[in-house]
C-alpha cells in the first residue's frame, strides 16, 4: 500500500502523537513506573483512532494500516516494526507482554476502528451500541485494571459500565460533528424511528422533538450505567487509580448534566471550570479516605 506524500505514515503519526497532540489525562495520577506503559497505550489508541477518522484516507487504506498495526501487535515479543505505525504498536506490545497485560485490550480497539473504517456507523439497537462500546471503550478500563493487577470481577463490571457511559456521552457530545464530518450516527436507530424521526433530523439546524426524545432516552441509559459504576473507587486496591476513577465518575456526571441542558445540534457541551474543580475534589476526597 502506497500513501500520497501528504499522508505518509510519518505524517499520520506526527498529527496525533506529536508534541502538539493532546495529553492523556490519567497520567497525572499514575505512579511514575506506569506512565510509560500508559503513554504507549494512549499513543497506539490515538493513532488507530486517527487513521479510522481521517477524512483524506480511503477506506481501503485505513483498513490496510489498521491490519498492519494488528499484525505488529500479534508478532512475537521483541520483534521490531519497520514503519512508524508498526514501531508504535510493537513498543506497546512489548510493554504489555512484559507486564502480563492481555493483548486483547489493544486488539479489541483495532476491531472497533476497523468497523468504523469499513463503513459509516449505523447502530440499530441499544444492544448494538453496547457491543460497540465493548470493543471501543471497555478495553481502556480493563487495561488500567490489568496494569494495576486489579482482579476483582466486580471492579471490572463497574469499569465496563463507566467506560461505556463515557463513550456514549462522547458520542452525544460529538453528535453534530460525527454526522457532518464522518457520516456516523451512534444513536440507536430503532429509538429514532419509534419516536417518529430519521437520520435527516441530524442535518437540521435545531433538534427535532424525535431526536430530543432519543437523546433523553440515551442519557437515561447513561445515568443507569453511571449508577452501576458508582462503587468503582471502593472496589480498586490501587490508591491512585481509585482516586482517578472518582474524578472520572465526577466528570461523567458533569458531562451528562451538560448534555441534558444543551441543544446538541447548536454546540458541543463542555465541562465548566466548576466541573473540573468538583472532579479534583472527588479525587482528593478518595485519597483522604484511603
Amino acid at each position: 500500500m502506497v500513501l500520497a506524500p501528504a499522508l505518509s505514515e510519518s505524517v499520520l503519526v506526527s498529527q496525533c502523537v506529536g508534541p502538539d497532540s493532546e495529553s492523556f489525562p490519567v497520567l497525572w495520577l499514575l505512579p511514575p513506573g506506569q506512565r510509560t506503559t500508559v503513554a504507549a497505550y494512549y499513543r497506539f489508541a490515538r493513532l488507530a483512532d486517527h487513521i479510522a477518522d481521517h477524512r483524506d484516507l480511503e477506506s481501503g487504506n485505513k483498513i490496510a494500516l489498521l491490519h498492519r498495526m494488528r499484525n505488529s501487535l500479534q508478532a512475537p515479543h521483541g520483534s521490531r516494526g519497520n514503519s512508524p505505525c508498526e514501531t508504535i504498536t510493537t513498543a506497546l506490545r512489548n510493554r504489555m507482554q512484559e507486564r502480563g497485560i492481555p493483548l486483547s485490550v489493544a486488539d479489541d480497539l483495532l476491531s472497533a476502528f476497523l468497523i468504523d473504517a469499513a463503513s459509516p456507523a449505523r447502530l440499530r439497537t441499544w444492544d448494538e451500541l453496547m457491543e460497540s462500546c465493548r470493543l471501543s471503550a471497555m478495553p481502556v478500563g480493563r487495561f488500567l485494571l490489568a496494569l494495576n493487577r486489579e482482579t476483582n470481577p466486580e471492579a471490572e463490571k463497574a469499569s465496563d459500565a463507566l467506560c461505556a457511559a463515557l463513550q456514549i456521552l462522547n458520542h452525544l457530545q460529538g453528535l453534530k460533528e460525527d454526522w457532518h464530518s464522518l457520516n456516523r450516527c451512534y444513536l440507536p436507530l430503532d429509538w429514532l424511528e419509534q419516536a417518529g424521526g430519521n437520520l435527516d433530523d441530524l442535518a437540521a439546524s435545531d433538534t427535532s422533538p424525535a431526536l430530543h426524545a432519543v437523546i433523553g432516552q440515551t442519557c437515561d441509559r447513561c445515568s443507569t450505567l453511571l449508577q452501576q459504576a458508582a462503587a468503582l473507587p471502593t472496589l480498586i486496591h490501587s490508591r491512585l487509580l481509585a482516586a482517578q476513577s472518582a474524578a472520572t465518575l465526577s466528570m461523567a456526571h458533569a458531562l451528562l448534566r451538560q448534555i441534558r441542558q444543551h441543544d446538541l445540534l447548536h454546540s458541543a457541551p463542555k465541562p465548566s471550570r466548576l466541573d473540573w474543580v468538583r472532579a479534583g475534589g472527588a479525587s482528593l476526597w478518595r485519597l483522604i479516605q484511603w
